[in-house]
């Protein structure tokens, strides 16, 4: 298996586990006071390590992949210099979310008190990581989706009005 191959197999990943790592910390966040709010925590902890592993692994895996696609027809430099641009400051901030949230997992396991602050740091960092993510993301899909790019051509029969 090749880094274009990796990259191809992980990209989704650390969208994909930001996301609903987010999405379940914001619900423990707002239910705290229930007993699903300890289960959400750990899933959405839990999402967010795999979420950082995700993005280390695409992250180092963009150098392999580019050199593979930068000389193809339609692959554009420009966009590929965008992508990786994108993806480094997402990565970083998902490694941290990562981070927190390991902090968190290990503080749940010890019943310690610092485990809401790790959890909600978390959170607030992962929420930043998948904002990032998701613009690198977006960046990566113009690289072999020309459809997505603003200067595509029309589809074949799509005239103004039919």
């Amino acid at each position: 298996m090749n880094g274009a191959q990796i990259h191809l197999a992980v990209n989704h990943l650390p969208v994909v586990a930001s996301v609903l790592g987010v999405a379940a910390l914001l619900s423990w966040a707002v239910l705290r006071r229930t007993g699903l709010a300890a289960t959400l925590r750990r899933a959405g902890l839990g999402l967010l390590v795999v979420a950082a592993f995700g993005g280390a692994v695409s992250n180092v895996s963009g150098e392999e992949a580019e050199e593979q696609v930068e000389g193809l027809p339609g692959v554009s430099e420009d966009l590929i210099h965008e992508h990786e641009e994108a993806a480094e400051p997402a990565a970083m901030a998902l490694v941290l979310a990562g981070i927190l949230a390991l902090a968190g997992i290990v503080g749940d396991a010890r019943k310690a008190r610092w485990t809401d602050g790790a959890a909600g740091a978390a959170l607030v960092v992962g929420l930043v990581g998948f904002a990032l993510v998701a613009r690198a993301a977006h960046g990566g899909g113009l690289i072999r989706h020309p459809e997505l790019r603003q200067d595509a051509a029309a589809p074949v029969g799509d005239h103004e009005g039919h």
